[in-house]
């Protein structure tokens, strides 16, 4: 017997390659996918499965790609799962964890 457990919702750093099959592959399964990043049009980027996020700081790994992540967070109900796409989206993670003294959460950012 399965049991229904709520899905939280999916933040994909990168709507390149990797992203975008990231977001599809959490898509189809019916998971919510919040997409981030600075290019919206470009081709790899066209999906049904995300809610699209513009960061124009994103591909420089700035300060306003952290601001994005709290934005986000602010607005979750529950905790969000971070799915980065590259080795600067990682970065970011830390960076973004020690602003927070703690390990980088959707739900706490910006409380």
């Amino acid at each position: 017997m399965k049991t229904a457990f709520a899905k939280p919702t999916a933040v994909v750093l990168g709507l390149g390659q990797n992203g975008m099959a990231t977001c599809r592959a959490l898509g189809r399964e019916g998971i919510p996918v919040i997409g981030i990043d600075t290019d919206l049009d470009q081709p790899s980027a066209r999906t049904r499965y995300a809610t699209k996020f513009h960061c124009p700081d994103f591909l420089s790994g700035g300060p306003g790609l952290v601001d994005s992540l709290e934005q986000i967070g602010r607005g979750l109900h529950e905790k969000g799962v971070l799915f980065p796409s590259g080795d600067l989206n990682l970065a970011v993670i830390s960076a973004l964890a020690a602003r927070n003294g703690k390990k980088a959460s959707l739900s706490e950012l910006g409380k």
